[in-house]
């Protein structure tokens, strides 16, 4: 199974739609935009909706989206283990570091020279973290 880890920009109801239809366990930080009764209250009225109409596509989208707002109300460090969301800062760090080291452009201007570009540079960044983090394993990328 896929997974996504996402900040609050990507709240909304057809990202969490599209995440269950697709079958991507989705981390999607949600905007704090209902607590405590309002939160409860208005998941209860999208459920009894849901169950008056026949056509509720929208209103399930809806549902999904509260009920992810109310897990992670409830309990914020426990919804963060469960969906792995510190993860997504460690790779924010690394892009930091590439960025430090060789800026945001390269200079091939060929496709297949950019690419080899590329990874020969997140190999070097690789060899030196192995030298300044006692411990970690290179992982090279395959040029071929």
């Amino acid at each position: 199974m896929r997974k996504g880890l996402f900040d609050k920009g990507y709240d909304d109801k057809e990202n969490y739609s599209y995440s269950k239809e697709e079958e991507i366990i989705s981390g999607i930080r949600p905007r704090e935009s209902l607590k405590g009764r309002r939160l409860t209250r208005e998941i209860r009225k999208v459920e009894e909706k849901i169950k008056e109409k026949e056509d509720s596509g929208i209103l399930q989208k809806k549902l999904l989206r509260l009920q992810e707002l109310k897990k992670y109300l409830d309990d914020e460090e426990g919804w963060k283990r469960e969906k792995d969301y510190g993860q997504r800062w460690e790779v924010e760090g690394r892009f930091s570091v590439f960025k430090r080291l060789f800026g945001e452009h390269v200079f091939s201007k060929e496709d297949k020279n950019k690419k080899n570009e590329a990874i020969l540079k997140v190999n070097l960044m690789n060899y030196f973290a192995s030298f300044l983090i006692e411990g970690t394993k290179v992982n090279y990328i395959n040029t071929s």
